[in-house]
């Protein structure tokens, strides 16, 4: 119980570095990569564009601690308002840890599968018959067809 209390504690100052280091406010979206599932990654990255739309976001950050996973976050990024930087995977588990305990920003997003046991990216792919791809749009980024770009 002290160690969560602990990280949860931890977790809110690396939120407050992070929001103020990133200047995010609600015209931003966060997401976070996580290098579990690397087909939820990519399809995070790929419909992360509606996920703005729909937050009514013009900017997003994406933050990874995995150097692979920054590189191609980077590569995207290059296509619309959007910074990728790489940061320390202990920092990132706090965060969560801290989001799980008080959902401070409505525009942030985890691609964790298996954080918390039993969370909804994870069964939505457990109990469906949807693919990688359905699960983000649906578990992640709650999109309609209509949401999605070039689809609906």
């Amino acid at each position: 119980m002290f160690r969560q209390i602990c990280h949860i504690v931890h977790g809110r100052l690396v939120w407050l570095k992070w929001k103020r280091r990133f200047r995010l406010d609600h015209r931003k979206v966060l997401l976070v990569l996580t290098g579990e599932n690397e087909q939820i990654d990519k399809y995070a990255l790929l419909h992360l564009k509606d996920y703005m739309r729909r937050k009514v976001a013009d900017r997003a950050v994406i933050l990874a601690s995995d150097r692979k996973i920054w590189k191609q976050a980077a590569a995207f990024a290059s296509c619309f308002p959007v910074k990728a930087y790489l940061v320390k995977e202990q920092e990132l588990l706090l965060l969560y840890d801290y989001y799980c305990f008080e959902e401070y920003f409505d525009n942030v997003v985890f691609t964790f599968v298996s954080r918390p046991k039993d969370n909804l990216l994870e069964r939505v792919l457990r109990e469906t018959d949807v693919d990688e791809e359905e699960a983000v749009c649906l578990g992640l980024y709650c999109l309609r067809s209509a949401d999605r770009e070039g689809r609906g």
